[in-house]
């Protein structure tokens, strides 16, 4: 692999490179200590189904867990995201990062929320008037 972060098709919708790249180091750090996802997560205080959804960067893993695995492996935090550059993220061309797809998520359900088709319609050119996009 060359730095870039290869997920499975139907994965990549939902799994943050960043935490996968992190969770890919949580799983390495652990086979070089020969441990087993149940001792870890008897460690660290989770389930192993968490470690493994750590792992796999499926579940985010919060700053204090983080903090736990690196007093454990006996590493800089920094390392977790060591080899993680802009470009091994590689988004495709006209794909939003994970902060713009949510922001995106939140605003269709927002604006789906709103029942009154005139203030829909209102609501419409004015993001279209602030985004400087013609009406179509």
């Amino acid at each position: 692999m060359t730095g870039t972060i290869q997920l499975k098709e139907d994965d990549q919708s939902n799994i943050d490179p960043v935490d996968y790249h992190v969770g890919q180091n949580v799983r390495k750090f652990r086979r070089m200590r020969n441990m087993s996802q149940s001792d870890l997560s008897e460690i660290i205080g989770v389930s192993y189904q968490q470690i493994q959804k750590y792992e796999t960067g499926k579940n985010r893993i919060s700053a204090s867990v983080l903090y736990k695995f690196a007093h454990l492996f006996e590493v800089d935090v920094q390392a977790f995201f060591d080899g993680l550059t802009p470009e091994s993220i590689d988004l495709k061309e006209g794909e939003l990062n994970p902060y713009e797809q949510q922001q995106a998520d939140e605003l269709l359900a927002t604006f789906f929320d709103i029942r009154n088709p005139t203030v829909r319609s209102k609501a419409l050119q004015i993001i279209r008037l602030l985004s400087n996009s013609p009406s179509v």
